[in-house]
Order: C-alpha cells, then structure tokens, then sequence
C-alpha cells in the first residue's frame, strides 16, 4: 500500500508529464492573472515557470516538509496541490480505514 510521500510523488510526475506536451497559453510579460492579487501565492510572479518550491505540512504530532518542481506555471501546479489535498488524499485516507474485505 503506498504512503502519501508516495501517492503525491505519482501525482507530481503524472503532472509533469503532462506539462511537457501541453503547455498552457499565456501573455508574453504577464506574472500574474490573480483576481485578488493581495492572495497571489507567489506575491505577484505566480505565472512564472519551471520553479522549485518548498512547503511544510503540519499535523497534530508532526511537521513534515515537501519539496517539488513543475515544469508549468506554478499557478497551475498550485491549483492542482489543492485539489489533490481536497479531493484525492482524503479518498485515500478513507480506504486505508476501511476493513479488507475478501
């Protein structure tokens, strides 16, 4: 059974992979198309490509830190972190709690 290190490591080359035969269209010189630009995740430079970034992921007991790259805009990998701690991790969890059943 795979550990969530695992799981999002999967996801990331999945997305990667994707990103390098369809990259999305953007404006020459634009660095961010936030609406509210107060709440951009990169202060302003979200559009920006090709980035390493680091984020630290706290629980109850411990504090673990993720690194990652995209070859697309962060923006875009950013929307998908969110959505895959939304939607897909606590669909995982989930499974992991639930008896075996044969």
């Amino acid at each position: 059974m795979p550990n969530v290190k695992q799981l999002i490591d999967g996801h990331n080359k999945a997305i990667l992979k994707k990103a390098e035969t369809a990259q999305p269209q953007q404006d020459e010189g634009k660095k961010c198309n936030c609406r509210k630009k107060e709440e951009c995740p990169l202060n302003g430079e979200c559009l920006v490509s090709k980035v390493v970034y680091q984020a630290t992921a706290y629980t109850q007991d411990t504090k673990e830190t993720y690194i990652g790259l995209t070859a697309n805009q962060f923006k875009a990998r950013y929307r998908n972190h969110q959505m895959s701690f939304r939607y897909i991790l606590p669909q995982c969890l989930a499974n992991l709690t639930q008896p075996i059943r044969h």
